[in-house]
């Protein structure tokens, strides 16, 4: 949990795992049912790769 600027706690759900293995694949289809369930999120994603930021 993290605190936000109103010092209430946040849920933070990190996902780390070797390249290749579906990361972004099961980020794609878990965004839409958070969504679904009115969850507000926020996506960080780092790599040391080139990549375009959506």
């Amino acid at each position: 949990m993290s605190r936000n600027n109103n010092n209430t706690m946040l849920p933070i759900l990190g996902i780390t795992a070797y390249s290749g293995t579906g990361k972004t694949t099961l980020l794609k289809q878990m965004v839409p049912l958070l969504r679904q369930q009115n969850i507000r999120i926020g996506l960080i994603k780092h790599t040391h790769h080139y990549m375009d930021v959506d």
